[in-house]
């Protein structure tokens, strides 16, 4: 099953550098059971582009070091699946706990995946289930203004979709309106929980969609893009089945401020979450 892009009317900065970094992720799907299904893809990325060149490039497990083979390469339509029939060495994912390390030929470490584990983050992800697998989801505002709107997500999807777009994610959609009660545009959206964190943003009608969800329990909290501060929030908890979207989410914003609730206060960044 594949998805529809969701046209939005922004342009965003693609570019990296160490003085604005932002998370590049080469590793956007992974597959540990059946055994014969066991395989990690591998995507384009704003630094690295289509036509990528894996050759000699490697994955550390805990069962050991697998090398990509000569002539393995990101293709222009964006994906390529990794596996044992095009690595040599000892390509093996354990199912209930491990970590993933993706090395380029020069033995540079460019990203880590550790599952299970919470909260989930850029580099934590649950563990895949028999049949399923776990997908990455990038915030497209990764890079609007400021870099603390870099949010990864890894959720659980049980109908793998490798070369493909990533899709059976969870969702939250609403509208957030100001203390007039009218529609408020350009606010960051952040929905917080063990789960992960992830962002939308309020279009001119005050609607915004935070997709990338995993199922489970999330606040919600909303920033004033420009200076990074807590404008409001949604007085209660979300709770998201599996692809699942949760909707009519709208939240009124205070006159001054934002209203206190137990979990205003959680902190988030590409690391994950502190409660």
């Amino acid at each position: 099953m594949k998805i529809i892009k969701v046209l939005i009317g922004l342009v965003f900065c693609m570019s990296f550098s160490y003085a604005n970094p932002v998370f590049v992720s080469f590793i956007n799907e992974i597959q540990t059971e059946p055994a014969s299904l066991q395989r990690i893809e591998i995507h384009t990325t704003p630094v690295s582009g289509a036509g990528t060149n894996l050759s000699g490039w490697w994955i550390r497990t805990r069962a050991g070091i697998a090398t990509i083979n000569q002539g393995v390469m990101i293709p222009y339509d964006g994906y390529v699946t990794i596996d044992a029939t095009n690595t040599s060495g000892i390509f093996n994912l354990n199912a209930i706990a491990d970590t993933l390390t993706l090395y380029n030929s020069y033995g540079i470490p460019l990203q880590t995946v550790i599952w299970p584990a919470q909260p989930v983050g850029w580099n934590k992800a649950p563990a895949p289930p028999y049949g399923g697998s776990i997908c990455l989801y990038r915030s497209p505002y990764y890079n609007y203004h400021f870099t603390d709107w870099d949010r990864i997500n890894w959720y659980i999807d049980s109908t793998p979709t490798f070369d493909e777009l990533n899709n059976n994610w969870s969702s939250i959609s609403g509208t957030v309106f100001n203390a007039q009660g009218q529609p408020a545009s350009g606010l960051i959206v952040d929905a917080i929980g063990p789960n992960g964190t992830m962002c939308g943003l309020s279009d001119t009608a005050g609607h915004y969609n935070i997709f990338g969800l995993g199922a489970g329990k999330y606040w919600l909290t909303v920033y004033a893009v420009q200076q990074g501060i807590p404008v409001g929030n949604f007085p209660e908890s979300v709770s998201v089945g599996y692809s699942q979207n949760v909707s009519n989410i709208n939240i009124n914003l205070p006159i001054s401020g934002i209203e206190q609730h137990a979990h205003s206060t959680l902190k988030c960044n590409i690391s994950g979450c502190n409660f």
